[in-house]
C-alpha cells in the first residue's frame, strides 16, 4: 500500500505545510506515484521544480528534479541522473517533510544562478 494511502495523517500534514509555505504548489499522484511539483519564477528565469516521494516516505529521502528549463553547464551538485544534491544523507528523517526538501530545491536554484554568474557554491551547502 502506498505511504499516502496508509499514512492519512502524514498526507494531511505535507498538504497543510505545502498550502502553506509554498500556495501554487500541486501534489499530484500518476500512475501509483506521489510529486511535488512548483514553479519558480526569479530575476533570471522561470524554474519548473519536481520532488518525488518515495514509495516508504518519510523514511526516504524524496528526490528532487528540475525539469525546465534545461540547465545549463552541468551544476555542481547534480547527479548524473540530474537529480539534485540537496542534503547530506543525515540531515534527513522521517520529520523531513516536503516542504524542507522543497526549501532546499528552491535554495540550490538560487545557488546555481550565483554559480552561473561565477561564484563559487557555498561549501557549507550541500545543495
Amino acid at each position: 500500500m502506498k505511504w499516502y494511502k496508509s499514512n492519512p495523517e502524514r498526507l494531511a500534514i505535507e498538504k497543510r505545510l505545502l498550502a502553506q509555505y509554498y500556495p501554487g504548489s500541486k501534489l499530484i499522484i500518476k500512475h501509483g506515484e506521489m510529486k511535488v511539483v512548483k514553479r519558480l519564477i526569479t530575476l533570471k528565469n522561470t524554474y519548473l521544480i519536481e520532488g518525488v516521494f518515495e514509495d516508504n516516505h518519510p523514511y526516504a529521502a524524496m528526490r528532487f528534479y528540475v525539469r525546465q528549463p534545461r540547465l545549463k553547464n552541468l551544476p555542481k551538485h547534480m547527479y548524473s541522473t540530474k537529480e539534485l544534491c540537496l542534503h547530506d544523507p543525515d540531515d534527513v528523517g522521517p520529520e523531513t517533510t516536503a516542504k524542507v526538501y522543497l526549501d532546499w530545491a528552491i535554495q540550490w536554484i538560487h545557488f546555481y544562478e550565483r554559480w552561473l554568474d561565477g561564484e563559487e557554491w557555498p561549501e557549507t551547502n550541500y545543495g
